[in-house]
């Protein structure tokens, strides 16, 4: 097995805590990851930053889901309200900024 490089192994982590490199990548990753305290840590960052993105992913998603499983089929109906929803909130977070820019001047 080849030696590989810190600046590489850097460049593998994000792919290498994801599961997506080749079975010799992550062979080599993982035994550099065992001699180098730099890139262990720097591999430890990465997991808490996908874990944070999957808690975060599985929260934003978990009502979409209630909403589907109440409505059995019948999202469409509620796609309007969603949209106009989502619109006005929008419309409001501008009118405000526009109001505290306007402050300003």
């Amino acid at each position: 097995m080849r030696t590989v490089e810190c600046k590489e192994v850097v460049e593998l982590i994000p792919a290498y805590v994801k599961g997506e490199l080749t079975r010799n990548q992550m062979n080599e990753v993982s035994e550099h990851l065992q001699n180098c305290n730099s890139c262990y840590e720097e591999a430890e960052k990465w997991e808490e930053l996908f874990a944070e993105l999957r808690s975060l992913v599985s929260y934003t998603h978990k009502p979409e889901k209630k909403v589907a499983q109440l409505t059995r089929g019948k999202t469409s109906s509620l796609t309007p309200w969603i949209v106009g929803g989502v619109g006005l909130g929008v419309g409001v977070l501008l009118a405000a900024g526009g109001a505290l820019l306007w402050r300003k001047k």
